[in-house]
């Protein structure tokens, strides 16, 4: 057992965060909440309040949400990421680079691996971006919160949902697609990027537009190895979370700069990556 991290965590959170660390290294998914816990979700609910469940920003301004989330069930209620999510920051680069791609190599089809709730999945036809949207999501109650928001949106016509992706995806879905390069995939998949990109699909993909989150592997050599592979078939980019503004956003004026701040945390325990692979 890592008695560091035991102390690191007693120092910032005291008892709790102690207890939080031990609990979690014996693989129980439950925590005991912090007051930043708690101030997270009490956010949550103040945004969903005076937003009226619409985003009221950024790409995908007004488009409805449900203030409900699967991801971390077991430790919240629903994610504190939906702070960020209902407000229009969450992964705004990302948002940024679809939009900036979009307009330079235009695809007909948005494949999401690791789709959740919908956010990316939607937000994207919302803003007429995509012909379609081909969701792949494992959770099954994520997938049935995708559902309410797709109709929410009136936009379920324009979905098609899938559970989970394996390797063989691209036989899954070349009835509908036809040719790789109208695809542009987004992939959210926890670590199973190692898996699912192997050089067949990335041969086949090599026309496509692909933003992949990048979980490291804790071997470190295999990181190097993936972005190695990625950059024999494409051009590849990294983004890493960058700064957030408030300035424009006339429903935050009044919150306090803790608040404020705590609204932009995507609740991730290090610096996020996504590797941005365009054709050569």
């Amino acid at each position: 057992m890592n008695i560091s991290k035991l102390k690191f965590a007693f120092k910032r959170d005291g008892i709790i965060g102690f207890f939080n660390v031990l609990i979690g290294k014996f693989g129980f998914k439950f925590r005991f909440h912090t007051a930043l816990d708690k101030r997270k979700l009490w956010l949550v609910d103040y945004l969903f309040s005076v937003c009226n469940s619409e985003v009221i920003s950024g790409h995908f301004k007004g488009m409805k949400l449900m203030k409900k989330s699967n991801w971390d069930k077991k430790i919240y209620k629903y994610n504190p990421d939906l702070s960020s999510k209902i407000v229009g920051i969450y992964e705004q680069e990302v948002q940024n680079k679809i939009v900036e791609l979009q307009k330079t190599n235009k695809k007909k089809y948005f494949i999401n691996f690791g789709a959740g709730e919908g956010y990316f999945a939607l937000g994207v036809l919302h803003l007429g971006l995509f012909e379609q949207t081909i969701a792949y999501e494992i959770s099954d109650e994520s997938r049935d919160i995708m559902i309410e928001n797709s109709k929410a949106n009136k936009l379920d016509q324009k979905l098609s949902i899938k559970h989970a992706v394996n390797s063989n995806f691209l036989q899954d879905i070349i009835d509908t697609v036809k040719r790789e390069e109208d695809i542009f995939i987004l992939a959210d998949i926890e670590g199973e990027e190692f898996k699912i990109f192997s050089d067949y699909n990335l041969d086949k993909l090599k026309k496509s537009n692909l933003i992949i989150e990048f979980h490291r592997h804790h071997i470190v050599e295999e990181n190097k190895k993936f972005e190695e592979k990625l950059s024999k078939y494409f051009n590849v980019s990294i983004l890493s979370t960058g700064n957030r503004s408030f300035s424009d956003i006339s429903l935050l004026k009044e919150l306090n700069d803790d608040d404020r701040w705590l609204i932009a945390s995507e609740n991730r325990p290090y610096l996020m990556n996504w590797f941005v692979c365009t054709p050569k």
